[in-house]
């Protein structure tokens, strides 16, 4: 699906399976299922999902994690979605596809919408909600978001900077920039799953001598946003 909105991670921690105290000391340093917004723009507990426009076609995907393991104890538990009160957008519908809510279609109407996503964990980790609201505009509304900016150092100079962004509007193009000179690094890709995200790679001058300390992404809509740069010193691995 166009248009992941990376925006939303339901996120929690996966209860250790186990038994006598270090079941009871999983329990007791692990978060219960919760959900975290953190790259999307929130206020008095209700956040903006996404923004589209009418005739144009829009899709944003919301995740679950966490909760109570599976049998296994490595795989995410089964997750059911459902919309737990208030109406999407005209022309949008909701679909369940496990540890994603998806939202897509094609917007009938301008207007802010607003409605509150719920999912429960079917392996008995718990029902989380959050309220959300969704713009449509009528032709140029649009809502970029950052989740992932990683700069990779390598000790063989050859370094690469991964960037993940979201825009719910399909059919746009996102750019990414050193926000300090306005070099452009590149543009993301945008695979099926609607995830734009790109990885540049090259040497240590690629980006004037040093990493960026901050990118701006901007979409061909007009829609812009800023993220600080995680440096991933050489020989750590996953940051």
């Amino acid at each position: 699906m166009r248009g992941l909105l990376t925006a939303l991670v339901i996120a929690g921690a996966m209860l250790t399976a186990g038994l006598g105290t270090s079941a009871a000391a999983s329990a007791a340093t692990t978060p219960p299922l919760a959900i975290t917004t953190t790259a999307l723009p929130c206020a008095g507990g209700v956040c903006s999902l996404a923004e589209g426009n009418v005739g144009a076609g829009f899709a944003a995907t919301v995740f679950a994690t966490g909760g109570a393991p599976s049998q296994n104890g490595a795989d995410p538990p089964p997750y059911t979605w459902a919309i737990k009160s208030g109406s999407l957008p005209a022309g949008l519908t909701f679909a369940n596809a496990s540890d994603e809510g998806i939202l897509s279609g094609t917007p009938t109407k301008a207007g802010t919408s607003s409605f509150t996503l719920q999912v429960t964990d079917s392996a008995g980790g718990g029902t989380v909600s959050q309220a959300f609201t969704i713009a449509i505009g009528t032709g140029n509304l649009d809502q970029v978001t950052i989740t992932t900016a990683v700069y990779y150092l390598s000790a063989s100079y050859h370094h690469e900077l991964h960037i993940i962004g979201f825009d719910a509007n399909t059919g746009v193009t996102l750019t990414a920039y050193v926000t300090s000179t306005g070099q452009q690094i590149g543009q993301l890709e945008d695979p099926p799953s609607g995830e734009f995200q790109s990885t540049f790679s090259g040497t240590f001058d690629a980006f004037n001598g040093s990493n960026p300390s901050t990118i701006t992404i901007k979409s061909s809509l007009g829609g812009t946003a800023t993220s600080a740069v995680t440096v991933c010193p050489a020989g750590t691995g996953y940051c």
